[in-house]
Order: structure tokens, then C-alpha cells, then sequence
């Protein structure tokens, strides 16, 4: 398999689209952001994660909250 530098290892998307995902749930729900690029809500908690902007600690209306930067 090809290594590409934009691509980190054990990742399924590039940096810069994770990227993207994190300023779209900035200002959206993780449900609609999943809707709006064919993911499922796991798959964007997943790229949150990854990027350090995703807690569960603290209550919200979908018990999802994002760190700011």
C-alpha cells in the first residue's frame, strides 16, 4: 500500500477532510454533518476523536460536545 503524506497511518481519511468535518461540526449538530457527507454519527465522532475535538463529559442536547480549539 502506498504511504502518502497526507494521509496519516491508520487513518481512513485525509488530514485536510477531517479538517473539514471539525469546522463543519463547529457550527452544526454530528447528526447533521454526518447526513450532509454520507457518514454514519460513529464515523464523525471517529474523525473528532482523532483530532482531540470530541468529549463526552459534558451533557448537550445530543450528548455531544467539541473542545474548542
Amino acid at each position: 500500500m502506498e504511504q502518502l503524506n497526507f494521509v496519516d497511518s491508520q487513518r481512513q481519511y485525509t488530514c485536510r477532510y477531517e479538517h473539514h468535518v471539525y469546522e463543519m461540526a463547529r457550527g452544526q449538530s454530528l447528526s447533521r454533518v454526518a447526513e450532509i457527507e454520507c457518514l454514519s454519527s460513529d464515523e464523525v465522532k471517529g474523525i473528532l476523536k482523532k483530532g482531540g475535538h470530541y468529549t463526552s463529559n459534558y451533557p448537550s442536547r445530543e450528548s455531544n460536545t467539541l473542545l474548542a480549539p
